[in-house]
């Protein structure tokens, strides 16, 4: 006897996922009427369901709605197994499907500045979500900040979010930005205000927006909202608005910084409300 595993290869929780195999004799020829157990997963979060053989030796049944766990590369075995009668021996076979997952991070700032090779600022992603990874429904709960200052950069109201949602999957992160002014020796004076920046991610598809009121030199500055809008500045630096870069290593993700300032002459750059959203294992 030879049971051969057909059903689907991805699955996503929150949505059916229907499997299937097909059972054959030594001979090759399909066996009908026979009964096919399906056992998704293992231990306490295994989920069942059997089929019947038609006359082409093929049973098929659905797990209404999929609830596994993440591990660490996403894979859920998937047990299909023939118990035999008096007519044929048992036979099974086994599986690994990948599920699908959702990664994202926001974050309020990041700077790093040398002058003349020496560091001038230096701020790590503050405040930060971390990289999330999950196969279900999250909102991260990251307090917001209410400032962080120095004479050379000063921000205010802070505030990152990551959520997550199924069927289907979606993965939206957030940041935004109450007040900046960035003051670093080469460039003119930077500030903005009202800065929100967003992006989001479903399989097949990714989003990313920016909003703010920005002021170069004291004077305002109309910004269309295109992604990666650049405003070069007096003295070679470069203001990056809304830049979107897709994500690497998934299957649609993408990042966006609301505002990216790259200083000349490789002396740093400053980062304002940056968010990555991610979805991994999307299937065919």
């Amino acid at each position: 006897m030879k049971l051969d595993y057909t059903g689907v290869r991805n699955l996503a929780n929150g949505t059916p996922a229907q499997l299937a195999a097909k059972l054959t004799d030594f001979d090759g020829d399909a066996v009908a009427g026979r009964s096919v157990r399906f056992t998704l997963g293992t231990g306490a979060t295994q989920q069942t369901c059997t089929g019947t053989t038609s006359d082409t030796g093929a049973a098929a049944c659905t797990v209404a709605s999929v609830d596994q766990p993440l591990n660490d590369s996403a894979p859920v075995p998937l047990r299909a197994s023939f118990a035999g009668d008096a007519g044929y021996l048992a036979s099974d076979t086994s599986a690994r499907l990948r599920l699908q997952y959702a990664t994202g991070r926001a974050y309020g700032v990041s700077a790093h500045v040398d002058l003349l090779g020496l560091p001038l600022l230096d701020v790590e992603p503050q405040p930060d979500t971390g990289t999330i990874r999950t196969a279900g429904t999250t909102t991260t709960d990251t307090p917001c900040s209410a400032d962080h200052g120095s004479p050379l950069l000063s921000v205010q109201k802070l505030c990152p979010k990551v959520t997550t949602t199924l069927a289907p999957g979606k993965v939206t992160a957030s940041s935004t930005v109450g007040q900046a002014r960035i003051g670093l020796t080469g460039v003119p004076l930077i500030e903005v205000s009202g800065l929100s920046a967003t992006s989001t991610s479903e399989c097949g598809k990714t989003t990313g927006s920016t909003t703010l009121t920005l002021k170069i030199a004291g004077v305002p500055v109309t910004v269309s909202g295109d992604p990666h809008t650049e405003i070069p500045l007096v003295g070679g630096g470069r203001l990056i608005v809304n830049e979107q870069l897709p994500s690497t290593g998934t299957d649609a993700g993408l990042r966006v910084n609301g505002v990216h300032l790259v200083l000349p002459a490789d002396g740093g750059e400053v980062v304002l409300a940056s968010t990555d959203a991610a979805m991994h294992n999307c299937g065919d």
